[in-house]
């Protein structure tokens, strides 16, 4: 029967297990999550607010830029380049400060994203903020 097993070592590295002979270190996967960000699309200038980029190293994984490109389309139409392909990810979006938006994600190529959020008390497409994992 297979069991679930978290364990961190000395260097405080964190391995996942789910058969407790087969080990994979965050260093040789990139982490559990590939990206987290925060994206500010509520009021100008429209920026990503707050990131981690696990396929970068030391410094780089949380500084500006981070490896991510915050492109406007059109009003409240924005795509965000990643820098790496996500195609093949979980991606999960949450929404921060409307109640009544409702998102839709939209993958224009294999390394960006679109998330159009609508507002369905409003009935518009309104500017939000939210936020983005990619696994």
């Amino acid at each position: 029967m297979a069991r679930d097993t978290v364990a961190v070592d000395t260097l405080a590295r964190l391995a996942i297990s789910r058969i407790s002979i087969t080990w994979r270190t965050l260093a040789q996967s990139g982490g559990l999550a590939k990206a987290l960000l925060f994206v500010n699309t509520a009021r100008d200038p429209y920026t990503i607010q707050r990131y981690y980029n696990s396929p970068l190293h030391g410094a780089a994984a949380a500084t500006p830029p981070c490896g991510f490109n915050l492109i406007e389309l059109g009003p409240d139409n924005f795509t965000i380049d990643m820098g790496f392909e996500i195609d093949d990810r979980f991606i999960s979006a949450a929404r921060f400060g409307s109640f009544a938006a409702l998102g839709m994600l939209i993958e224009p190529d294999n390394h960006a994203l679109n998330i159009v959020w609508y507002d369905t008390y409003r009935q518009q497409f309104p500017g939000i903020s939210y936020g983005i994992a990619v696994f």
